[in-house]
């Protein structure tokens, strides 16, 4: 294998040695980056989300597909209370792009990077200080932390 250097700053080096991937878990505003529909081998369609997670001047890619099963209703109504959608109406994924909104990430046991635990209705958010107005500047991913 070749030789190579990750060009860690100092910075860096402190950050990412203290959390996995380099983010705290906890409450973050987010924008949509980009939408994918999906068919699962079972059969299931779903929509893999790329969104941009903001805290201040923290921002950071965070991926999350919601399934549009039976079994995981209860995200996809959470994830439309969070972007002002009414989960009883038709969709079309595709106008979900920059959609904002509210959730809590954490760490699945075992892995290192955060993914959406719950979405948070715009009056959650607000009640937690989540800023669901913040701009995610760039739609880039290079910034995925793991």
């Amino acid at each position: 294998m070749a030789k190579r250097n990750m060009n860690i700053t100092s910075d860096e080096e402190t950050r990412h040695a203290e959390t996995k991937g380099g983010y705290e878990p906890g409450d973050y505003s987010f924008q949509i980056m980009k939408t994918e529909d999906v068919t699962a081998p079972s059969g299931n369609e779903g929509c893999n989300i790329t969104f941009k997670a903001i805290r201040g001047t923290i921002k950071f890619t965070v991926f999350d597909t919601i399934w549009f099963t039976d079994a995981a209703k209860w995200k996809f109504v959470q994830f439309c209370h969070a972007v002002g959608l009414d989960p009883k109406a038709e969709f079309d994924t595709d106008e979900w792009f920059s959609l904002k909104g509210g959730f809590d990430l954490h760490h699945k046991p075992g892995k290192t990077h955060l993914t959406p635990k719950k979405y948070y209705t715009p009056e959650m958010a607000a009640e937690y200080g989540i800023d669901i107005t913040a701009e995610a500047d760039s739609f880039d991913t290079d910034d995925v932390p793991f």
